[in-house]
């Protein structure tokens, strides 16, 4: 009980906002590493006093109290802030992103994706998986249509055009995409304080969890 209740929620709200918020700075706004590690590093050090003090309330007001309110506000904050991040991580991406529209038209695309649905169907799978890849490496949002018997990209309004990446990667350069190694310019300030809110929202549940794991177990077992 005490592990699939209180720790499964910290670890994910703990992992999401000190681990995969650095992961999502590089691999999806491609920010330099020393950009990614410089601002996480900022945001843990003004947000790590929030332990003492969110350890310092449960005494007061109780353990469980504060770990269910910090998981209730993950469970609302954590996709905005993660919208927040993209916004002021890598402004001219945001705005390609908010402005370009990317459409797969497939059938196969949305019923191959499964590690059997490859496995049975492979060659059904393989350009779909490919023109996925490609999309996602270049932080590219898109959805899939199963409307067309061949793999289509359709850009925008434009017409759906078989999958070349060649000349995907000019047409959605042509529309703002930065390129993979152009340097990101984030708003540092801004993505500081969307990491201390993640930061924040982990202290807030761990604060305590020390002290309601011991507090679980009689003296005996302990």
């Amino acid at each position: 009980m005490a592990i699939f209740g209180a720790v499964a929620g910290q670890a994910v709200i703990w992992y999401t906002g000190h681990f995969y918020s650095l992961y999502f700075m590089t691999a999806v706004l491609k920010m330099s590493l020393e950009q990614a590690n410089l601002y996480l590093l900022f945001a843990l050090a003004i947000g790590t006093p929030f332990f003492l003090l969110f350890g310092w309330l449960s005494d007061k007001i109780g353990r469980k109290p504060i770990i269910i309110a910090g998981c209730a506000l993950s469970a609302l904050l954590i996709n905005p802030l993660f919208h927040g991040l993209a916004t002021y991580g890598n402004p001219a991406l945001a705005d390609f992103r908010s402005k370009t529209a990317v459409v797969i038209h497939a059938n196969d695309c949305t019923e191959n994706q499964s590690l059997f649905g490859q496995l049975f169907s492979p060659q059904a799978a393989k350009e779909c998986t490919r023109a996925k890849s490609f999309l996602t490496t270049r932080a590219v949002p898109y959805v899939v249509k199963a409307d067309a018997a061949s793999l289509t990209i359709q850009i925008g309004d434009e017409a759906a055009v078989p999958f070349d990446e060649a000349k995907l990667l000019r047409a959605l350069t042509e529309r703002g995409l930065p390129g993979l190694k152009a340097p990101a310019e984030p708003n540092g300030p801004m993505v500081v304080a969307v990491l201390f809110g993640l930061v924040f929202l982990a202290k807030m549940v761990y604060g305590p969890l020390g002290a309601l794991l011991v507090e679980l177990f009689p003296v005996r077992i302990r």
